[in-house]
């Protein structure tokens, strides 16, 4: 009775000390940044400097585009010699506002410190994150053949997992945008891709940032344009970097991105499959639900003809029969069921 009595005792003190910081962190993930705020600063008061109390500050300063406050408050935070999960999360924040800082050398040395700490937590978030912010700067110091490689073995891990993370996905298509603005390539697709993924997720900041960039990506529509203003009064982060964009002012790594851009503008629309062709899967971007494309040779075979862009019936047909000579009256009723079953 003893014994069940004190886990009783170490349960109910354990709920009040996490069910605060459970409720910040869902604000946080949530986009609902002023109440956030209000509640690390009731916190703070209430319990003084505490590095727990301080990385969700740092977060938040992350969220609303504030580098140089994220990092202070990040630094704040290391100073009070956290333990191993919360020392970790540390420095991947802080290198999250370095690598917007544009400070690349001191961002890489804080990845390096937060993956030895991964070693020990090889499943958490923050060493993944970590690990595609290694891959954004070398994709932004234009080392292509490193970032792509970077990429590639973070999309194999992420799709070796039973079940897939939505945040995951969304945090590897965002770096998919950055590729293919550095590359040429249009990110509208990745772009609408994080729009629709941030939205199942209930995340409205990382929904706004998508808007963004979808609005440099395709051409006119006046209905984004609409929500892109109502995000700029919502959002201090999309607030700063439509003003970075606008104008002339210093521009972070993301802004920098955008404006040195040479992507053509594309058509974009909402996403129902996400096609890796190099893992030969087909993720439903609703359920999430993988289709392993090694069992079916010829709708690989049309997958990768569709993604490569508009095409004829005959490209299309050559692409997955192999066959040069194209009778309409002969396969168009092949080319229409191979289309029904995809």
């Amino acid at each position: 009775m003893r014994n069940e009595n004190l886990e009783r005792a170490e349960a109910l003190c354990l709920d009040r000390m996490t069910d605060p910081l459970q409720h910040l962190r869902t604000l946080i993930s949530r986009g609902h940044l002023t109440e956030a705020r209000e509640a690390v600063s009731r916190l703070l008061s209430a319990d003084g400097a505490d590095s727990e109390l301080l990385l969700e500050l740092a977060r938040i300063e992350l969220y609303e585009g504030a580098w140089l406050a994220c990092v202070r408050a990040a630094s704040d935070g290391l100073s009070l010699g956290p333990i191993g999960a919360t020392k970790m999360t540390l420095y991947q924040v802080r290198a999250a506002a370095l690598f917007e800082l544009r400070e690349f050398a001191s961002c890489l040395r804080d990845i390096e410190k937060a993956e030895t700490l991964g070693h020990l937590y090889p499943h958490s978030n923050a060493k993944f994150y970590a690990q595609v912010l290694r891959a954004k700067i070398a994709i932004h110091q234009v080392q292509l053949a490193q970032g792509r490689s970077m990429l590639e073995a973070l999309w194999a891990a992420t799709l070796r997992d039973p079940q897939l993370s939505r945040d995951r996905l969304l945090t590897l298509s965002r770096a998919e945008i950055d590729f293919a603005r550095v590359t040429g390539a249009s990110p509208a697709s990745w772009a609408a891709l994080s729009l629709e993924l941030a939205l199942q997720l209930g995340d409205l900041l990382y929904a706004a940032l998508a808007r963004v960039d979808l609005s440099v990506s395709v051409s006119g529509e006046p209905v984004l344009a609409a929500s892109l203003e109502a995000d700029r009064h919502t959002f201090a982060r999309v607030a700063r970097l439509l003003t970075e964009l606008e104008t002339q002012v210093p521009a972070s790594a993301t802004a920098t991105s955008i404006r040195e851009s040479k992507s053509p503008r594309a058509l974009a629309h909402k996403p129902a499959y996400l096609l890796l062709t190099k893992h030969n899967v087909l993720i439903d971007v609703a359920t999430l639900r993988k289709t392993d494309l090694r069992k079916g040779a010829q709708l690989v075979n049309a997958l990768r003809a569709l993604e490569s862009g508009p095409l004829s019936k005959e490209t299309f047909f050559n692409a997955i029969w192999g066959l040069k000579k194209f009778v309409p009256r002969l396969h168009d009723r092949l080319i229409h069921q191979c289309l029904f079953r995809i």
